[in-house]
């Protein structure tokens, strides 16, 4: 008796293994080749929001950022924005009790400092 052998361009899953988890890892590598928008770092300096509201002195502390920036009190360019670690850009407007700030030019020393710092 013989038995038939798949064509070699359909991968053949292993023993035990599902067809998903092979496709899978066969994707992840072909769409890991393709150069995208997500794929290159961007290289504009970010601030955190509840970095920048404190930094501005608009909040006494990160715990008070944290409590008016998930209670909607804090507008990034207009729009409610309920995300601490928001990125802002240079030019971006933030609007907190009654006052509005634009953010001005970011350092890389400050974008660097919002990113290793926790609260």
């Amino acid at each position: 008796m013989t038995s038939a052998i798949p064509p070699r361009s359909a991968p053949v899953p292993a023993a035990g293994s599902t067809a998903g988890s092979t496709a899978g890892s066969t994707a992840g590598s072909t769409a890991g080749s393709t150069a995208g928008p997500s794929s290159t770092p961007d290289p504009t300096p970010t601030l955190r929001l509840d970095h920048f509201l404190k930094r501005s002195q608009l909040v006494g502390s990160g715990g008070g950022a944290k409590q008016v920036i998930q209670g909607g009190e804090v507008r990034v360019n207009g729009q409610p924005e309920t995300r601490r670690k928001r990125k802002l850009r240079a030019g971006d407007v933030v609007d907190f009790d009654g006052r509005s700030q634009t953010v001005g030019p970011i350092t890389v020393a400050d974008s660097a400092d919002s990113a290793d710092s926790a609260d």
